[in-house]
């Protein structure tokens, strides 16, 4: 694990395991994975904003439509006691994310960092 960005990492691994985890048992799996789509957005976002990667247009039509009909799919569960559940797997997405941007902005090899971090959950 490279360093301190190394442990950043491997933290934000472990705390999206936890909210993973936490997700799975507090709301239904195809809220779930379908919440879960919202890493590939956030790792978008998260690369424009502190990367300075200007997404192209179709991709932010395509983030767009993609939070559409995530709120199609989730809108139906809200009101049903799975709200906590559903924010669990956004949590989850948003560790991931953060932690794919950090080890982009990094430049060093983090192979391992995914694996240091299952000890927290564990």
């Amino acid at each position: 694990v490279p360093g301190r960005l190394g442990l950043m990492v491997a933290t934000l691994y472990g705390l999206g395991s936890i909210a993973f985890i936490t997700a799975v048992y507090h709301t239904s799996t195809a809220d779930l994975v379908f919440i879960l789509a919202f890493t590939t957005m956030f790792s978008a976002l998260l690369s424009w904003l502190f990367l300075r990667e200007r997404p192209r247009p179709a991709t932010l039509a395509a983030l767009a439509l993609m939070i559409v009909g995530v709120a199609i799919i989730v809108g139906d569960s809200i009101g049903t006691g799975n709200l906590f559940g559903d924010i669990m797997a956004l949590c989850s997405a948003l560790c991931v994310a953060c932690a794919i941007t950090v080890s982009r902005a990094s430049g060093r090899e983090m192979g391992f960092t995914s694996l240091v971090g299952v000890v927290l959950p564990f």
